[in-house]
């Protein structure tokens, strides 16, 4: 057993609270040793598989496995992990602080020890993070996968990362079993073969009320404009993903986002808008939310679009409704308002007004640590204009009948 090996092992018989992650490969090329908070373990000739599972299932400060998927290699040293080290196995399904599984697989199926790790942790449902990196889902590698998922139900990030022969058929049972799931918020999918089918699957998730999705990356997939006006129609009414990673947004579908975070073809519509989304990744792959002063090559819709994500970014969301409402509707008509509670044709009233003066109010408190404040936007002004246009369109219920008669006589006029 080599001597990092060793050394490993007896940290972990001994619970030692500083070393909260364990990998377990062939290579020392990851390791980092200044903070001493890593683990190397090689499963070769002379390591201790039995042992080392032993040790795992009473240890209580590992937080974190790591497992390089390995063969037998050019050097010709045999690996002594296998599906027959049950003691292994056992071992990761007693321990309760392990949360974090992270599979390096090297273009191999899911099978083999792989598969008994997810089995491990399948049984006790620990994960809360899951990353599965360049794998082969050949065999129905993907509904391994969604019977881990279905079964660990407190799990927060799922990372198929460079998995290139995840297609859009088998991206669906594993989207299957997130539908109706309150706990995961991080999907992490870079470079896999999703295509345009594959975003109105995951398009049904971010339409799920449920889904608590907050982070979504598909850099590196296959799918075209279509596929990116799949997913941005259907956060219309997601009121929880922040950020979107697309890796190349085609500047056609600059406007479908913009429409989607500021639909301005009414004052309601612009209330009713997304303002949670805060980033999206531009043709080069930085993120539309940086200062729109840096993006010196930005077209004039990409800039549109920038400046709606940094509004978004205010944490206060019934605030960056008001102020699209602002910025965007800077003549707001309270005609329709006038019969405001009424049915049909109902007589003019000053029921909305009280509520109109008091969104006012709210709006001066939206923009007061804008830069020029209720200044910048005419809060003052406005609130006035709409009062005018209620003594304009109701002239006698906001001057009594029988002053308006007395001016009338001191005028001279009938």
């Amino acid at each position: 057993m080599a001597t990092y090996s060793q050394a490993t092992l007896l940290r972990i018989e001994q619970n030692d609270d500083r070393m909260t992650t364990l990998r377990i490969s062939d290579s020392t090329f990851y390791v980092d040793d200044s903070t001493n908070t890593v683990g190397l373990f090689n499963p070769r000739v002379g390591s201790d598989s039995s042992r080392l599972g032993e040790s795992i299932g009473e240890n209580t400060h590992l937080t974190r496995l790591e497992f390089d998927s390995l063969n037998d290699d050019h050097r010709g040293h045999e690996i002594t992990l296998d599906v027959t080290h049950t003691a292994f196995f056992d071992g990761l399904k007693r321990n309760s602080s392990i949360h974090e599984l992270a599979l390096r697989c090297y273009h191999q199926s899911i099978g083999g020890v792989i598969y008994e790790i997810l089995k491990a942790y399948q049984a006790n449902n620990n994960l809360t993070l899951l990353r599965i990196e360049s794998a082969s889902l050949e065999n129905e590698g993907e509904h391994v996968i969604a019977t881990t998922l279905r079964r660990c139900t407190n799990l927060q990030e799922l990372e198929l990362f460079g998995c290139s022969n995840i297609s859009d058929e088998q991206l669906l049972p594993i989207v299957e079993t997130m539908r109706g799931r309150a706990s995961l918020e991080i999907l992490d999918l870079e470079y896999n073969r999703i295509g345009n089918a594959g975003c109105e699957v995951l398009a049904t998730l971010l339409e799920d009320p449920i889904s608590n999705l907050c982070t979504l990356d598909l850099t590196g997939n296959e799918f075209d404009n279509a596929g990116t006006t799949i997913l941005a129609n259907s956060l219309a009414n997601n009121a929880k993903l922040r950020k979107l990673y697309l890796g190349a947004l085609p500047q056609g579908v600059h406007d479908v986002f913009s429409g989607l975070l500021c639909n301005t073809s009414s004052v309601n519509q612009t209330y009713l808008s997304n303002h949670t989304l805060e980033e999206v990744t531009t043709p080069n792959g930085t993120a539309f939310a940086e200062e729109v002063t840096t993006q010196h090559d930005m077209s004039f819709t990409g800039a549109h679009l920038a400046s709606l994500l940094q509004l978004n970014m205010g944490p206060n969301k019934s605030h960056v409704a008001i102020k699209k409402v602002l910025k965007y509707h800077p003549n707001i008509d309270m005609e329709p308002l006038f019969h405001w509670n009424t049915e049909g044709e109902g007589e003019r009233d000053l029921k909305a007004l009280p509520y109109i003066i008091e969104w006012f109010e709210k709006a001066g408190e939206a923009v007061a640590d804008d830069e020029g404040g209720e200044e910048s936007y005419n809060i003052e002004g406005r609130k006035l204009s709409a009062i005018y246009q209620f003594a304009q369109a109701m002239p006698l219920l906001f001057v009594p009948a029988v002053s308006l008669s007395s001016r009338i006589a001191e005028n001279g006029r009938v």
